[in-house]
């Protein structure tokens, strides 16, 4: 079967043991994709031998307008409106063990 200009999209879906985790979401409700392997058990350790250079620190994102951006500006999540394709879309926390807000997914669904 041939999938041609089909998008599928999956929320809250975890590397992690639970019922969202991804090889089960793909596996039951996706038609394109399957995970072959096996997926990590546990969120990576930050790695501290990886060099970087440049680059600074912002503000933390504490609420949807610092992870929204502006529209008329197409700056922070309108700034996909500029992509020609994406296929995945991750909107982590700004900090480990926080929360994106949920106006930040349904805002994004509706955007993209």
């Amino acid at each position: 079967m041939t999938y041609k200009n089909v998008t599928e999209r999956f929320a809250n879906v975890s590397c992690v043991e639970s019922a969202r985790r991804l090889n089960r979401v793909l596996s039951q409700h996706s038609q394109l994709v399957r995970v072959a392997g096996k997926l990590p058990e546990s969120i990576p350790a930050e790695r501290k031998d990886v060099a970087s250079s440049g680059g600074a620190d912002s503000a933390n994102l504490s609420n949807k307008d610092d992870y929204l951006g502006s529209k008329s500006a197409k700056i922070g999540l309108y700034a996909l409106e500029k992509a020609d394709l994406f296929t995945l879309l991750c909107i982590p926390p700004d900090t480990r063990g926080d929360h994106t807000p949920k106006e930040v997914y349904q805002e994004a669904w509706s955007t993209v």
